[in-house]
């Protein structure tokens, strides 16, 4: 993450793209959320209902195996 951005969510786990039927389950893959910054990052309630469908996105696209760069191009910066 460059520095001087704030994070507002995170992939945890192994991403579609790197799993295989023959991994050994490990732990659950997950979307966390950061609640603060989020709500600090938006001036109101509607922008914050957009910001986190943006992130849920993002981070949904880390899971399918997309990179920083692809989501830019998407707009899912």
């Amino acid at each position: 993450m460059p520095k001087g951005d704030t994070l507002l969510g995170l992939f945890v786990g192994t991403s579609l793209a790197n799993k295989s039927v023959f991994d050994t389950p490990q732990d659950v893959d997950r979307i966390i959320l950061y609640r603060k910054p989020l709500e600090e990052s938006c001036a109101n309630h509607a922008e914050l209902v957009k910001e986190i469908r943006k992130t849920v996105i993002h981070e949904v696209g880390h899971f399918l195996g997309m990179e920083e760069e692809e989501l830019e191009r998407l707009g899912y910066q």
